[in-house]
């Protein structure tokens, strides 16, 4: 590795915005050189175009050619793009000499990631798939304690969430809502994007090695949407899996109010509760371990990748482990291609245009319900979950 290492940013807009940051800071620190970044859209991006300029980054508006100057001298290269680009661009990078930080979802199918495996294999390049939640250190404290028995026997992981999103938000670029672009799976929904990193949480805290995430045995789920779009904004699911764990996932865009995302794991000797953002609690004792916001988490996740590569180790999230997410997204729409749409008689809808909420009547307690109870929407007794 150079010292510092040499970094490189395909996509600065979006959630590319926290990555941009994120390394920004660091290399104020002079912990990394910020080589290079590919902006597509630089008259939206001016601002921050001419800070990268001035720090000495250079920029091109095409990967490839970033790439093919850069890529054989950068010790990572960061991929904050849309799912669509995930698969191919990480390829690219990997086949131009790059170790690989991408955004989660690793890619829209798990024949993607295989063919991502494949090539990181045969390169010797490593892929970090960034669901940073799980490279930062109070995470990895609660799964050791997990894989040495803290809980005893986990029986059950409970994962609920409520994030309001306007109609801007399907509307901010052309995948939003999608379940394939042209070519491209993409699969986008709550399961898949915003809520994506607590349901690949259970799946890593169910499995009982450090470093690996669980794969599903049987899988139901409730899917409904309540606007115009492809996929779904709100989900109910059940999923076991080969080590006997139950999964419950209960998300939601269709809400007024935000309940931040929990996951609960309950096991022989007691449970743990993440509150996002806030802490782990453990219930036998009453011990608990702070958690980081999203941009600390990021700049943690830039640090520690960093540092296992410095010392020829791995840590943090696999392409292997991101494949367990993408197995149940994909069996999701598989076993589910009829997304329901919530009758009108059910929802809220306030304001008007990009600014309009929609939302489902009493969706809040709702979801708190059926997630303590491992309920989906129709054992509740939903009436629009029935019709």
């Amino acid at each position: 590795m150079h010292n510092p290492p040499r970094i490189g940013l395909i996509g600065i807009s979006g959630f590319g915005k926290l990555h941009l940051r994120a390394l920004l800071r660091l290399a104020r620190q002079g912990s990394i050189e910020f080589a290079c970044a590919t902006v597509i859209n630089r008259p939206e991006e001016e601002e921050a175009c001419r800070i990268l300029e001035t720090m000495g980054c250079q920029l091109y508006d095409d990967y490839r050619a970033m790439l093919l100057n850069e890529g054989a001298s950068l010790d990572l290269c960061s991929i904050s793009t849309g799912i669509a680009w995930h698969c191919r661009m990480t390829i690219d990078a990997l086949q131009a000499g790059c170790h690989v930080l991408v955004e989660k979802p690793a890619a829209g199918t798990v024949e993607e990631i295989d063919a991502m495996i494949a090539t990181s294999k045969a390169t010797g390049k490593h892929v970090f798939v960034g669901f940073q939640d799980l490279i930062q250190d109070s995470t990895r404290t609660v799964k050791q304690k997990l894989v040495e028995g803290a809980l005893g026997q986990i029986h059950s992981i409970h994962a609920m969430g409520c994030w309001p999103r306007k109609n801007e938000y399907y509307n901010r670029n052309n995948w939003a809502g999608k379940i394939k672009i042209g070519s491209h799976w993409i699969y986008d929904s709550p399961a898949n994007n915003a809520f994506a990193h607590f349901l690949m949480a259970p799946l890593y805290f169910a499995s009982p090695k450090l470093d690996s995430a669980e794969h599903f045995a049987t899988l139901e789920a409730e899917l409904f949407r309540c606007r115009d779009i492809e996929s779904f904004d709100t989900a109910a699911l059940r999923l076991r899996t080969y080590s006997g764990t139950l999964i419950h996932f209960h998300v939601t865009h269709a809400c007024t109010e935000s309940l931040e995302p929990s996951v609960k794991i309950v096991g022989d000797k007691g449970s743990v509760l993440w509150n996002s953002r806030r802490n782990f609690t453990f219930s036998a004792d009453g011990s608990s371990l702070p958690d980081c916001d999203v941009p600390t988490a990021i700049v943690n996740q830039y640090v520690n990748i960093l540092r296992a590569l410095e010392d020829d180790e791995y840590i943090g999230c696999s392409l292997e482990m991101a494949r367990c997410h993408t197995e149940v997204i994909n069996q999701l729409h598989r076993d589910c291609p009829n997304i329901r749409n919530v009758p009108n008689m059910f929802l809220n809808k306030n304001g008007e245009g990009v600014s309009q909420l929609i939302s489902i009547h009493d969706i809040e307690p709702m979801i708190l319900h059926c997630s303590a109870k491992g309920l989906l929407f129709s054992e509740y007794g939903a009436a629009w979950a029935e019709i």
